[in-house]
């Protein structure tokens, strides 16, 4: 299994990703992995954070599993790559503008498929939210990657 800290690190292709802390890679966690391993063809990735989300944002957190011992359950579950993200509060702040984008985007595709119950202003409206989260999600970041790149030797 290859281990990488940065997506450079893992070579290109295409690939069927489980994203998750997956501490202590319980029976809920398999399943997912399994469902990364099942697409053929697609190299099976796990994105896993270190430290934990919640110790990152300052909250306290008693781990199943060490990082090490996480990365050995991963190979054993039979993942090929691991990308090991490191967590921060930006991370979080992507997160949280990914959340934003998709639940704009689901509001208005809704409509897209016929839904609609809601007069074509407000359908408008929620359209818009989704073109501004999506501007958002995208200079969070590019300004994210900016700053992890101007601390890499």
């Amino acid at each position: 299994m290859r281990i990488a800290r940065t997506p450079e690190e893992l070579p290109a292709g295409r690939r069927a990703v489980a994203l998750g802390t997956f501490d202590g890679v319980h029976r809920g966690h398999r399943r997912v992995l399994d469902a990364a391993r099942a697409n053929d063809g697609l190299v099976s990735t796990a994105v896993t954070f270190w430290p934990h989300p919640r110790t990152a944002l300052g909250n306290r957190v008693e781990l199943l599993t060490s990082l090490e011992r996480r990365l050995e359950l991963l190979a054993a579950a039979g993942i090929e790559d691991v990308l090991v993200v490191e967590f921060s509060p930006e991370i979080a702040g992507l997160e949280l503008a990914i959340q934003r984008r998709i639940a704009a985007e689901e509001a208005y595709f809704t409509w897209l498929r016929g839904n609609h119950s809601l007069p074509p202003a407000e359908w408008a409206k929620r359209r818009a939210h989704a073109e501004r989260a999506r501007s958002a999600e995208d200079l969070y970041v590019e300004k994210l990657f900016k700053s992890r790149s101007a601390r890499t030797p």
